[in-house]
């Protein structure tokens, strides 16, 4: 194996370096600490708020998380584009409502 200063990810023979704890990722052979659904949906908020287009934003903001916590997002990002899009004060309105539980599981990852 050829890892280097690497503690994770692909050792270039077909092996591993090692693996990260629960909550890390692999980046570039170090473990880092990943995003989850709550610190993704903060970046959605402040990059749409900021004039960002939705899409550009949503994939910006995925990136660095975990697949669970993207899953998470991705459930939450859409009932919001399902339900949310016309509503005046979608925070105190919809989320409220129509996609409550998504909200609740998103800020408890």
């Amino acid at each position: 194996p050829v890892c280097g200063d690497n503690v994770c990810g692909d050792d270039g023979c077909g092996g591993i370096c090692g693996t990260c704890a629960a909550g890390d990722m692999c980046e570039s052979g170090a473990c880092v600490e990943a995003l989850t659904c709550s610190d993704m949906a903060t970046c959605m908020v402040d990059c749409v708020g900021g004039g960002g287009a939705g899409n550009t934003c949503g994939v910006a903001c995925e990136d660095g998380g975990d697949t669970d916590s993207i899953a998470l997002f991705k459930e939450l990002s859409l009932c919001f584009i399902d339900n949310c899009l016309d509503d005046p004060d979608p925070l105190g309105g919809c989320f409220a409502s129509a996609c409550f539980v998504s909200y609740l599981n998103c800020w408890a990852d």
